[in-house]
């Protein structure tokens, strides 16, 4: 169900750490966080101020840096406190590339993500 409709507000927060680093090599492990808040509470069969809230994302994965490539897995759990859809857990693969060295202050980071 997509809902665009009304008031929306969407905070998220994300924690990474660095886990090792040895020259061109990096590790780094993260959490984190989304959420969806709506003011259109069409469909939720929820009650009381959880009709408001749409989605909520949990994250958690660990990315391998060499150079410019990166790739990252993670576990993700979009649940819906409103009951608009029932819970859905990931496993996702992104690929990305660092094109600043080429691009400079234009450079786009291009990503291949895997669900």
């Amino acid at each position: 169900m997509s809902k665009d409709r009304g008031f929306i507000a969407q905070p998220a927060a994300n924690l990474a750490i660095d886990l090792y680093e040895h020259e061109k090599f990096k590790l780094v492990a993260d959490i984190g966080a989304w959420n969806s808040f709506h003011g259109d509470t069409r469909g939720s069969t929820a009650t009381g101020s959880a009709r408001n809230w749409f989605e909520s994302d949990l994250s958690a994965g660990i990315t391998f840096k060499y150079d410019i490539f990166a790739f990252r897995t993670a576990y993700v759990s979009m649940i819906s406190p409103a009951n608009n859809f029932s819970t859905i857990n990931e496993l996702d693969f992104t690929f990305t590339l660092d094109d600043s060295g080429w691009m400079g202050k234009w450079a786009l980071n291009p990503s291949v993500l895997f669900v």
